[in-house]
C-alpha cells in the first residue's frame, strides 16, 4: 500500500495552518508560539478542509486503478 501525504487530509490542513503561521510575528515566548498555532489552524476554511478530503480521496482512487505517482497527479488534476 502506498503512503504519503497526499492520502491524508490532515498533512494538507498541517501545511495550509504552516503557511499562514509563517505571517505571524517570531516570539520566544512558548505560550505564544502555541496561541499563535491554535489561531493558524482555526484559520483554516472548512471548504478547504472538504477540498483536501476531496483531493486525498482522487488520489486513493488513482492508486487503486494502478496508477504511479507522476500519472496520480495528473489524473486528479485532469478530471
Amino acid at each position: 500500500m502506498k503512503v504519503h501525504c497526499e492520502l491524508y487530509p490532515i498533512e494538507q490542513c498541517w501545511g495550509y495552518a504552516k503557511r499562514v503561521y509563517r505571517f505571524y510575528p517570531e516570539s520566544k515566548c512558548k505560550d505564544v508560539l502555541w496561541l499563535n498555532a491554535l489561531k493558524a489552524l482555526d484559520e483554516i476554511p472548512i471548504i478547504s478542509i472538504r477540498r483536501f478530503f476531496i483531493r486525498s480521496q482522487h488520489f486513493m482512487d488513482a492508486y487503486t486503478r494502478g496508477l504511479n505517482g507522476r500519472q496520480a497527479a495528473w489524473a486528479t488534476r485532469k478530471y
